[in-house]
Protein backbone atom coordinates (compact mmCIF):
# COMPACT_ATOMS: atom_id res chain seq x y z
CA UNK A 1 0.00 0.00 0.00
CA UNK A 2 1.26 3.24 -1.21
CA UNK A 3 1.89 6.00 1.45
CA UNK A 4 -1.06 8.37 1.21
CA UNK A 5 -2.23 11.51 3.86
CA UNK A 6 -6.07 12.61 3.52
CA UNK A 7 -7.85 15.47 5.21
CA UNK A 8 -11.66 15.55 5.36
CA UNK A 9 -13.42 18.68 4.24
CA UNK A 10 -16.79 18.12 5.71
CA UNK A 11 -17.67 16.20 8.18
CA UNK A 12 -18.40 12.79 7.92
CA UNK A 13 -21.08 10.44 10.19
CA UNK A 14 -20.61 6.92 10.41
CA UNK A 15 -21.70 3.71 12.92
CA UNK A 16 -19.20 4.83 15.39
CA UNK A 17 -19.84 8.68 15.71
CA UNK A 18 -18.78 11.85 13.09
CA UNK A 19 -15.18 12.34 11.29
CA UNK A 20 -14.49 16.10 11.69
CA UNK A 21 -13.77 18.81 9.21
CA UNK A 22 -9.45 19.17 9.13
CA UNK A 23 -8.81 15.48 10.48
CA UNK A 24 -6.20 13.61 8.94
CA UNK A 25 -6.22 9.83 7.21
CA UNK A 26 -2.55 8.51 6.50
CA UNK A 27 -1.91 5.19 4.99
CA UNK A 28 1.17 3.70 5.70
CA UNK A 29 2.84 0.12 5.16
CA UNK A 30 -0.67 -1.51 5.64
CA UNK A 31 -1.94 0.70 8.53
CA UNK A 32 -3.94 3.39 9.06
CA UNK A 33 -3.57 6.70 11.08
CA UNK A 34 -6.17 8.36 11.72
CA UNK A 35 -5.26 11.88 13.40
CA UNK A 36 -1.40 10.65 14.26
CA UNK A 37 -2.46 7.29 16.20
CA UNK A 38 -2.94 3.93 14.28
CA UNK A 39 -6.18 2.17 14.06
CA UNK A 40 -7.22 -0.72 15.20
CA UNK A 41 -7.97 -3.32 12.35
CA UNK A 42 -11.28 -3.22 13.74
CA UNK A 43 -12.04 0.46 12.47
CA UNK A 44 -9.54 0.57 9.90
CA UNK A 45 -12.33 -0.80 7.34
CA UNK A 46 -14.49 1.91 7.73
CA UNK A 47 -11.83 4.73 7.06
CA UNK A 48 -10.71 2.21 3.91
CA UNK A 49 -14.01 2.56 2.75
CA UNK A 50 -14.45 5.62 2.98
CA UNK A 51 -10.79 6.55 0.97
CA UNK A 52 -11.11 3.20 -1.51
CA UNK A 53 -15.12 4.88 -2.70
CA UNK A 54 -14.58 7.23 -5.06
CA UNK A 55 -17.90 9.20 -4.85
CA UNK A 56 -16.65 9.47 -0.82
CA UNK A 57 -13.42 10.03 -1.56
CA UNK A 58 -14.30 13.03 -3.82
CA UNK A 59 -17.41 14.22 -1.23
CA UNK A 60 -15.07 14.15 2.05
CA UNK A 61 -11.52 13.73 1.29
CA UNK A 62 -8.59 15.61 -0.34
CA UNK A 63 -5.03 14.28 -0.69
CA UNK A 64 -2.55 16.71 0.52
CA UNK A 65 1.32 16.17 0.24
CA UNK A 66 3.27 14.42 2.65
CA UNK A 67 6.18 16.30 3.59
CA UNK A 68 8.82 13.46 4.08
CA UNK A 69 11.29 14.10 7.10
CA UNK A 70 9.75 16.32 8.65
CA UNK A 71 10.99 17.41 12.02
Amino acid sequence: MEQKKYVLVKDYNCQYGTLKTGDEIITFRDNVYFNGGMVMPGYRSILLNLINNDELRKEYLQRVQIIHNKV
